[in-house]
């Protein structure tokens, strides 16, 4: 059922509780999206027609290790910002961002 709603409507319905990543394939489209609560990130890149999606920023870097360079503001973000969490959806990574709480692209 959650899939199907991914599929076709945002925001979810009342009765789609959770906290959830999802990732939608289908012949069209690649939708992905992340519950308001967030507890699951999920990071992505998008260059032309290249589409890069996972859950860790670490296979991330090693994924794009000849493409992508590290954002030295990220960096400084993530280790002396406050909860040590990069602000909005900027992360460690020159390009890859992480989805922000309840967002769908």
């Amino acid at each position: 059922m959650a899939l199907r709603e991914v599929s076709t409507q945002w925001p979810l319905s009342d009765e789609i509780t959770g906290s959830f990543s999802i990732t939608v394939i289908s012949n069209t489209s690649i939708r992905f999206c992340n519950h308001c609560i967030g507890i699951y990130p999920l990071y992505y890149y998008i260059q032309g027609d290249t589409y890069i999606i996972s859950t860790d920023i670490h296979w991330m870097a090693y994924a794009l290790n000849e493409v992508v360079e590290f954002d030295e503001v990220g960096i400084i973000q993530k280790l002396f910002g406050r909860e040590r969490v990069n602000i909005g959806a900027r992360t460690i990574l020159k390009g890859v961002k992480r989805l922000l709480l309840g967002e769908l692209i």
